[in-house]
């Protein structure tokens, strides 16, 4: 569909790279999934707002078991939300609208964009974390903060 943000990853690790489909339907934002021969896997509805200049979807196999999960942030006026979900495992992790932090919106334009920075392991404790900065512009414009999110599993 145009105005689609699209991007192609092995979900799976099966070698060959699902299509992930991200856009606006009625009245919610969604992904889909699609296999090589282009048949759905599944939709995943998403609650609030998706906005491209905040950030993009992304993917990462957080927690280790081979099936990447998919990651994307909504917003609800100055709120970002973070979203996380293992789509092509029902059983598997799935955060919906886990608060973050307060984001700049100016005249009701966001201000603030997300860069994923990738995973982090510390070997000696076993513990992974996924990090994300967070540059955000405050309401006069010429204060900039980053912040770094990490997301931890024990």
């Amino acid at each position: 569909m145009p105005g689609d943000n699209l991007i192609y990853s092995d979900l799976n690790s099966d070698g060959n790279s699902e299509r992930l489909s991200q856009g606006k339907g009625i009245p919610y934002y969604y992904i889909s999934v699609y296999n090589s021969d282009n048949q759905i896997f599944d939709q995943w509805n998403l609650p609030g707002i998706v906005d491209p200049i905040l950030s993009g979807m992304f993917t990462g196999d957080y927690d280790n078991d081979s099936i990447e999960e998919i990651y994307i942030f909504t917003r609800e006026e100055d709120s970002l939300f973070l979203n996380v979900n293992e789509l092509l495992q029902p059983s598997g992790t799935k955060l919906e609208r886990q608060y973050i932090t307060k984001i700049g919106v100016v005249n009701g334009e966001v201000t603030s964009f997300l860069e994923p920075i990738g995973f982090l392991m510390r070997t000696v404790t076993g513990i992974k974390k996924y990090i994300f900065q967070l540059q955000r512009h405050l309401q006069n414009n010429q204060e900039r903060y980053f912040t770094t999110i990490c997301l931890t599993q024990g």
